[in-house]
């Protein structure tokens, strides 16, 4: 039997200054590594870019289907982002599916198990 993959995914806000992109881009590297996670994808969403979460759960069903179609297990799936405005309230929809880390301040959120409520999505 195959070893579960704990794969991550960086989730961002393309930023006005290109120095802050490439700090928060360091980061999110830094703590995939720290949590044991390779990061595998960015999804990087620009102002004008439409349904931001429905681009992530794309991200993640592709991982899942990518996954399953090679017979593999489910990967683990964390989606690392910046902080909470990056996510702009669609917490519960990310850990519907994965579970979600804040690098400021440094906070994980689990990926819920079983949801009780089916949760709605911009996708």
């Amino acid at each position: 039997m195959t070893e579960c993959q704990r794969v991550a995914v960086a989730f961002t806000l393309r930023h006005a200054d290109p120095a802050g992109q490439r700090w928060f881009q360091h980061r999110i590297a830094a703590m995939a590594r720290k949590y044991h996670h390779t990061l595998v994808r960015t999804v990087d969403i620009g102002p004008r870019m439409d349904r931001p979460t429905g681009r992530l759960l794309d991200a993640i069903d592709a991982l899942l289907v990518g996954a399953a179609a090679r017979g593999e297990p489910r990967p683990t799936i964390l989606v690392i982002t910046p902080d909470l405005d990056h996510i702009d309230g669609t917490r519960a929809v990310i850990c519907a599916v994965a579970d979600l880390l804040t690098v400021t301040p440094e906070r994980v959120w689990r990926r819920e198990q079983h949801p009780s409520f089916p949760v709605a999505v911009d996708r």
